[in-house]
């Protein structure tokens, strides 16, 4: 079960909602999605993981709750004739978590171990959970 979305927070999108997912599968990619974003905010040095400040869980729930409902999406249906929030929402999560990496974007309710360390940039690449 995750810690910032749960399986009712995904399948409660009305898009994921119609098409009908197994709930195992969406607790795996919100763990997925979640390991993720845990691994990069460890490697910029954030002492407290997960994040438990309101402010950052809510930044971070949205965050994961995007891109949960993307894979689930693509998952089920596949990645032919994707909708155009499908995108939207995908380009969105990767623009943040690349934010987050780089240091543009950063907690609200913890700062780093070692703020202003240079150049303390994570190195990842892309996370696709499968069935």
């Amino acid at each position: 079960m995750g810690y910032y979305a749960q399986v009712d927070d995904v399948t409660n999108v009305r898009q994921i909602a119609l098409i009908g997912i197994d709930t195992d599968l969406v607790t795996a990619i919100i763990n997925g999605v979640e390991a993720r974003v845990n691994s990069v905010l460890k490697a910029q040095g954030y002492p407290i993981i997960p994040a438990t400040g309101e402010t950052d869980k809510a930044m971070i729930k949205r965050q994961i709750l995007q891109k949960a409902a993307v894979l689930c999406w693509t998952s089920v249906r596949g990645g032919d004739d994707l909708p155009a929030w499908i995108e939207v929402w995908n380009d969105e999560f990767e623009a943040w978590i690349e934010a987050l990496e780089k240091g543009r974007i950063v907690l609200m309710d913890q700062s780093p171990a070692t703020p202003g360390a240079p150049d303390r940039r994570v190195r990842m690449g892309r996370l696709r959970v499968l069935p």
